[in-house]
């Protein structure tokens, strides 16, 4: 899915995209991060900032995965 099928999904459903409050992160393993380069995602003709770790609901979510 492609971030223009979710903005046209959430419009449809009139939810409203805030692209000042709205980040990104690539969710990757400790290997493939040195084969990416980084991602520019735009929403609303406006560049999102890319982050490395993001807490949602008291859970701290990080874009390098470890076992």
């Amino acid at each position: 899915m492609e971030i223009n099928d979710s903005i046209n999904w959430s419009t449809s459903d009139k939810m409203i995209s805030n692209e000042s409050i709205t980040n990104s992160m690539l969710v990757t393993g400790k290997r493939l991060i040195k084969k990416m380069e980084k991602s520019y995602l735009q929403l609303h003709f406006t560049e999102l900032e890319q982050v490395d770790s993001h807490k949602l609901l008291k859970v701290m979510i990080e874009s390098q995965l470890y076992l």
